[in-house]
């Protein structure tokens, strides 16, 4: 174990495979940050339902869409534009 943590030791800092671990380490944690971020808040505002926002969002019940849009797809879809 202490040789095999040795070895990781020298691996990482090592130039360029220290880097790139420290490189994907970062993208992980945010994108992870990222996710719970969109997702944490109870309640979150997203301008319609095709935006990233949205789709990311776990339940998508909570979601507030802008009642423009809401507007504008009852017109489109009544046949009223």
């Amino acid at each position: 174990m202490k040789s095999t943590l040795l070895w990781f030791g020298r691996w990482l800092s090592s130039g360029f495979s220290g880097v790139m671990f420290y490189l994907f380490c970062l993208v992980v944690y945010l994108s992870i940050g990222f996710i719970f971020g969109v997702n944490f808040p109870s309640v979150i505002a997203c301008p319609d339902t095709k935006s990233f926002c949205y789709q990311l969002r776990w339940n998508k019940s909570q979601v507030f869409i802008k009642s423009d849009y809401i507007n504008k797809s009852r017109k489109t879809v009544n046949g009223i534009r």
